[in-house]
C-alpha cells in the first residue's frame, strides 16, 4: 500500500484520535510505521524508531493511534513481545 492508501484505510474520514504531534510529521511517517510493522512483525518501539529515524516517544504516540483504531496489537510478554497487525488486515 502506498502512504495515502494506508492513511485513508486507518483513518477513513481523515479524523484521527487525540494525538499531540506535528501533523506534517504524523502524515508522513505514520503510513511508514504501518508498513514497517506489516513487513517486520513482532518488533518493539526502539527498532521501529530507529528505522523511521524518529524518537521512541513519537513511535509510541503513533502506535497509540493504531491501537485506538484497532489495527495493531502487542503480542508476547512485555520484555520480548512486539507489535503485529490484527488478523484480517
Amino acid at each position: 500500500m502506498n502512504k495515502k492508501e494506508v492513511y485513508d484505510y486507518i483513518f477513513p474520514n481523515g479524523v484521527y484520535s487525540n494525538i499531540r504531534t506535528n501533523q506534517q510529521s504524523f502524515k508522513k511517517k505514520f503510513p511508514e510505521l504501518y508498513n514497517l510493522i506489516k513487513e517486520n512483525p513482532n518488533r518493539r518501539t526502539p527498532f521501529l524508531a530507529e528505522k523511521l529515524n524518529t524518537s521512541v516517544k513519537n513511535v509510541e504516540r503513533w502506535i497509540k493511534a493504531l491501537k485506538a483504531q484497532n489495527k495493531i496489537e502487542f503480542v508476547g510478554n512485555p520484555k520480548t513481545g512486539g507489535y503485529i497487525l490484527k488478523k484480517g488486515l
